[in-house]
């Protein structure tokens, strides 16, 4: 139940580092876009991002807290599936069902990991013992645990496997909200001011 928490805090950090790096990038294409217009000698402008501008921060920024934040993420993930495992509270699998490869006709394949809809994780149609998706008998079901055995079996790639798909599902739904926030800021200074 609570096999996920330590990760979880942890994570609390994308957000901050999000928000921090399209920060940091709005500041410094504001300050461009005023160094501009100081030395064409024009003081007329605003000091707003462009919709355009905001998307591709977005991005940006998404994209650094993925990537620093992704071994986490993963880590979480296999602890979260091996608690069951480690406590004892699953019912026990006969050994020849563990040994079975996933049904094709069971499963849905999302890049390098194939979902059996009976709950089991496999690469590539393989069974679920030693695919890289378990952790080792004997090892510590700890944060530290799981990434240093993750390491250990499938180098710095390992840390990163799936990360492609979380950065498609993020990064696009990160960048249209920052670009929606910029633009309801600027509406909403606007309306501020006028009204005063």
């Amino acid at each position: 139940l609570w096999s996920g928490l330590f990760p979880s805090l942890l994570l609390c950090s994308n957000p901050s580092i999000h928000y921090t790096v399209f920060d940091t990038l709005k500041s410094s294409v504001l300050q461009r876009k005023a160094d501009r217009r100081n030395r064409l000698g024009t003081a007329e402008g605003e000091d707003r991002l462009s919709m355009g501008e905001a998307f591709l921060i977005g991005i940006m920024a998404k994209f650094a807290a993925t990537i620093v934040t992704y071994p986490l993420i993963r880590a979480k993930i296999m602890l979260m599936c091996n608690s069951k495992k480690s406590t004892g509270k699953t019912k026990s699998v006969p050994d020849d069902e563990k040994e079975t490869p996933c049904d094709s006709r069971l499963t849905f394949r999302r890049g390098d990991t194939v979902l059996n809809f009976g709950g089991r994780v496999c690469a590539d149609g393989a069974s679920t013992r030693g695919d890289g998706n378990a952790i080792r008998d004997g090892e510590s079901l700890t944060l530290w645990g799981v990434l240093r055995s993750i390491y250990r079996d499938e180098g710095i790639t390992g840390l990163y496997r799936g990360c492609n798909l979380q950065l498609i599902h993020t990064v696009l739904k990160s960048a249209l909200l920052m670009m929606v926030r910029e633009r309801i800021a600027v509406t909403t200074r606007r309306l501020l001011l006028s009204s005063k």
